[in-house]
């Protein structure tokens, strides 16, 4: 654990004078590929703020992970109702 700060950082003067940043333009991607742990795509899931609608799976041992985690779900509500 490092030591508290006991000062406030003195603040930046404003700027009178402002810079537009011109970024380099990047197409609009439709998709992104992303990486998410099993425990949190079964959270989001179980909790609907995550739809097998939204997403698709790029190899099949991730389709088959999700289709286990989805029979899991589906179980696990059955048992409850």
């Amino acid at each position: 654990m490092g030591m508290p700060f006991t000062t406030r950082p003195a603040r930046l003067a404003p700027s009178t004078s402002s810079q537009r940043i011109e970024w380099i333009a990047e197409p609009e991607l439709e998709y992104v590929t992303i990486s998410i742990s099993t425990g949190c795509l079964q959270r989001l899931l179980a909790k609907q703020e995550l739809f097998v609608e939204n997403f698709s799976c790029l190899d099949q041992g991730s389709r088959n992970r999700v289709r286990r985690l989805l029979l899991n779900l589906a179980r696990s509500k059955s048992e409850n109702c």
